[in-house]
């Protein structure tokens, strides 16, 4: 299994409910992949930052993977799979402004000091819009949003306008820490080899090495007693997990 072969790892597992299902429902496909043993179940049903623990705590008592549903959660019934906006919030979902202003979108209407104090991840997925279709192969009443595929080199850069870079510098000159999270499209690609990788190893503070699997370096700190809670984790879109740097 790959947590077994994997023990210093810990990854975040956030799945979209778009068609409303129970949360229930999602329980035998967990215990079928062997995951049950692994969920970390914390302590409250919303948490501040300084209650978190740290990874090198998730990973000594090997609690490695956080599962969160964006709807319909209900910890009473099913206590691991935790309400994702009670826990985070998010940046503009399905994003089509090139500045990617690191506002609070989800949830709505949070107040900026519960923002503070609470992770955060920055969606740096540029989209672009297409108006509504009355044709016979789309048929839509609302608008569309397709991937912009020729801003992936610069939406994922290291430096410069619109990168993922700069949005990060932004997000933490704001809210004066780097996000927790952060959501790409086309990991691969970027401005340098493994650009987005890069993005995350500077978040954490820890060097960067592109010629190592999947820009990530064998001596992170995370396994470190002393080292902070969750920090910046980058997500892939439509990936299963998340990836630890």
């Amino acid at each position: 299994m790959w947590l077994k072969a994997n023990p210093y790892e810990v990854i975040a597992i956030m799945m979209g409910n778009g068609d409303r299902v129970a949360p229930t429902e999602y329980i035998k496909p967990f215990q079928h992949a062997g995951l049950i043993p692994f969920i970390y179940v914390p302590p409250y049903k919303t948490m501040t930052l300084d209650q978190w623990p740290k990874l090198s705590e998730m990973i000594l008592q090997n609690k490695r993977v956080v599962v969160t549903l964006d709807y319909n959660a209900n910890q009473s019934a099913v206590p691991w799979l935790l309400d994702e906006f009670a826990y985070q919030w998010q940046t503009p979902f399905s994003p089509t402004n090139t500045a990617f202003p690191c506002t609070v979108e989800r949830p709505a209407n949070q107040s900026v000091a519960v923002s503070r104090n609470k992770m955060y991840m920055v969606n740096h997925n540029l989209n672009i819009r297409l108006p509504a279709s009355t044709s016979s192969f789309l048929n839509t009443k609302e608008p569309i949003l397709l991937p912009g595929r020729t801003y992936f080199q610069r939406v994922n850069a290291v430096n410069g306008y619109g990168s993922l870079g700069r949005s990060v510098e932004n997000c933490t000159a704001l809210w004066g820490r780097p996000p927790n999270w952060l959501l790409v499209d086309y990991y691969n690609h970027g401005d340098l080899r493994g650009s987005v990788f890069q993005v995350a190893a500077t978040a954490n503070n820890v060097s960067y090495n592109r010629d190592s699997c999947c820009g990530a370096e064998k001596k992170s700190s995370a396994i470190d007693g002393k080292t902070s809670r969750l920090g910046a984790l980058l997500f892939v879109q439509l990936s299963v997990f998340w990836l630890l740097l």
